[in-house]
C-alpha cells in the first residue's frame, strides 16, 4: 500500500502476494468486477510494471473501496480471515458510535482554549 495525493492505494501485485494468488488471476478478477459493475471503475486505475526480465506488464492500482470490493469476492483461508476481521472492525466502530458520549469539559488549564471559549460566548451574545 502507498499514498499519493492524499489517497491510499493498493496494487494488484500486492493483493496477489497477500492472498497467495497468481497476479494474472487477480487481474482477471478485477476485469470481471469492472465488467459486472462499471460504476466501480473510479476505484481502479490500470498501470504497468516491469518484471524481472524487463517486460512491461499490466497491473492495477486500487483505492480502499476497490480493494475491499475485490477482496470480498475472494475465497480461501486468507480471504475468510480478512472478511472476519473486516466485520469485527465494523462492529467495533458501530458499537463505539452507538455508545453514549459523556460531555467533554474544556481544558481550563489551556489559556488558548479558555480564550476560544470566551470568544465563542461573546460572538453568540
Amino acid at each position: 500500500m502507498y499514498a499519493r495525493n492524499g489517497t491510499v492505494y493498493a496494487s494488484s501485485r500486492d493483493v496477489a502476494a497477500f492472498f497467495g494468488k497468481q497476479h494474472k488471476h487477480v487481474l482477471d478478477s478485477i476485469k470481471a468486477l469492472l465488467a459486472e459493475a462499471p460504476s466501480t471503475e473510479p476505484n481502479f486505475r490500470l498501470s504497468e510494471y516491469r518484471d524481472s526480465t524487463g517486460r512491461t506488464l499490466p497491473a492495477y492500482e486500487m483505492t480502499r473501496d476497490g480493494f475491499t470490493l475485490l477482496a470480498m469476492g475472494f475465497n480461501g483461508k486468507t480471504a475468510l480471515a480478512f472478511k472476519v476481521r473486516y466485520i469485527e472492525e465494523f462492529n467495533r466502530m458501530e458499537a463505539q458510535l452507538k455508545a453514549p458520549q459523556a460531555p467533554q469539559l474544556p481544558n481550563f488549564m489551556d489559556p488558548g482554549e479558555t480564550l476560544r471559549l470566551s470568544a465563542r460566548r461573546t460572538a453568540s451574545s
